[in-house]
C-alpha cells in the first residue's frame, strides 16, 4: 500500500508518516519544489506516476492546492484524508461540538480550514475523510505544538473554565490510520479530552509529567467549551496518554 503525504516540514505529518511506515505502507513525501502546488499538470503527472492508495493532506497552503489535489486524484478514486481543526468553530460558538453543528469561524485559520472542508464537500465528498483535530501535543518542545507554546510563554495564565480539545500527536496519527482502515469516508472528530480536563488541569499535568520550566497562574477570565464530540471514542484519552508518556525524558 502507498500513500502520498503533504506537510512533512510541519509537526504532525512526521508522526503520521511514521505510523503508516510502521504499518508497512510506502509513504511518498510531496516536495513542493518538485511539484508546485499551483501546477495542475505537474500534480496530475505526480499522481499518475505514483498511483497512491491514499492521499494524506496534512499541510496548510493556498485553497487552490486542495482544488488541484482533488482534480488530480478524483479520476482514480483515491481516498483523500484532510486534517481540519476545531478552529472552524468561532469563539462566539459554545461547545462541545458534534459533527452536526454548523461551524462559523471568523478567524483566518478557521476560515481557511472551513473553506477547504467546503471544497471537499462540494467536489469529493464521496471519497474523503475530513478529520477535525484539537490542539496538538508533540513529544518535544519545538515547532508548532502545545508543549512548545508553553515553554516559549514561560508564564501561563490558565483558566479552569476552559474545557479544550486536545490530543497527543502519536495518538492522532494512530487514530487516523485506524480510522481510514475501519470507517467509511465522512466527517470525524478526534479529541483526546474525554474527561473534560480544563486548560489549567491539563497544563498542570503536562508540567509535572514533562518537567516543563513554566509557571502557571490560575486566571478564570476566559470561559469556553470547544471539545469535539464523536459517537464513539476514536482516540486515546489524554489522562491515559500522559501516564503512557511520563517516562519520556528527551524533551
Amino acid at each position: 500500500m502507498k500513500a502520498i503525504i503533504t506537510g512533512m516540514c510541519g509537526t504532525l505529518a512526521p508522526y503520521i508518516y511514521d505510523e503508516f511506515i510502521s504499518e508497512n505502507w510506502e509513504v511518498v513525501v510531496w516536495e513542493k519544489h518538485l511539484v508546485p502546488t499551483e501546477d495542475l499538470d505537474a500534480i496530475k503527472t505526480f499522481i499518475t506516476n505514483e498511483q497512491p492508495d491514499a492521499f494524506l493532506h496534512i499541510a496548510s497552503g493556498p485553497v487552490e492546492w486542495i482544488e488541484n489535489i482533488i482534480k488530480a486524484i478524483k479520476p482514480f478514486g483515491i481516498p483523500l484524508i484532510f486534517t481540519s481543526s476545531e478552529a472552524v468553530f468561532d469563539d462566539s460558538q459554545e461547545g462541545p461540538f458534534s459533527v452536526d453543528d454548523i461551524p462559523r469561524s471568523k478567524h483566518n485559520y478557521g476560515k481557511y480550514k472551513l473553506m477547504c472542508e467546503n471544497i471537499i464537500n462540494r467536489d469529493y465528498i464521496e471519497n474523503s475523510y475530513i478529520i477535525r483535530l484539537g490542539w496538538q501535543i508533540a513529544l518535544h518542545t519545538h515547532k508548532n505544538n502545545m508543549l512548545a507554546y508553553l515553554v516559549t510563554e514561560g508564564h501561563i495564565k490558565a483558566s479552569k473554565k476552559w474545557i479544550l480539545s486536545a490530543s497527543f500527536m502519536p495518538d492522532t496519527a494512530y487514530a487516523i490510520f485506524r480510522l481510514i482502515k475501519k470507517y467509511p469516508p465522512g466527517l470525524y472528530h478526534l479529541d483526546g479530552n474525554q474527561e473534560n480536563l480544563s486548560y489549567y488541569e491539563l497544563i498542570t499535568l503536562l508540567k509535572e509529567t514533562f518537567m516543563l520550566p513554566i509557571t502557571i497562574e490560575e486566571d478564570n477570565s476566559f470561559k469556553r467549551n470547544n471539545q469535539l464530540l464523536s459517537e464513539e471514542p476514536l482516540i486515546h484519552n489524554l489522562k491515559e496518554s500522559i501516564l503512557k508518556y511520563k517516562d519520556i525524558h528527551h524533551l
